[in-house]
């Protein structure tokens, strides 16, 4: 077993979490391996991008080629695009805080509809749900709206206007 273990560690140069040949690792050793397994990971990303646009365009071509009638035609495309995520574990809630500061230091930045989609889906919630609670922070927006200035939000307030 330690022979095997040994020789995955070394060939993959990927930890393997509470197993070593001499029994367990250190922390400073694991966060060293980590580092060095998410630049791997990272040089993969930056050196095979091109592979990966070669594959979908290939695929592409076979479809096209061998075509029938249940699976159809590939669609039409001139250029593939491939953005990597990053390979770093990221907390979630550091994300969300991010992105709440993005939005009260940036106002107008980006539509409240981008950082709802994006917090929503850091807390679990699904495309509906998320469309969902969006709608309802419109209607409560235009409920206020109408409660402030007794006509609409999407009326103008002739008297406000004069």
């Amino acid at each position: 077993m330690e022979t095997l273990v040994k020789h995955i560690m070394q060939t993959t140069q990927t930890p393997i979490y509470g197993l070593s040949v001499s029994g367990n690792i250190s922390g400073e050793a694991l966060k060293q391996l980590e580092i060095g397994l998410l630049g791997k990971v990272e040089r993969y990303q930056r050196e095979n991008t091109d592979a990966w646009k070669g594959a979908i365009k290939m695929l592409r071509d076979v479809q096209q080629t061998f075509k029938n009638e249940v699976q159809g035609t590939a669609p039409a495309f001139d250029a593939v695009v491939v953005n990597w995520k990053s390979p770093a574990i990221r907390d979630k809630n550091e994300d969300n805080d991010v992105l709440s500061n993005i939005r009260k230091n940036n106002p107008g930045l980006f539509p409240d509809d981008f950082y709802r989609q994006r917090i929503g889906l850091n807390l679990g919630l699904d495309e509906d749900t998320i469309k969902e609670l969006g709608e309802q922070v419109k209607a409560e927006a235009e409920a206020q709206a109408e409660n402030l200035f007794g006509t609409p939000a999407y009326e103008t307030p002739t008297e406000l206007i004069a």
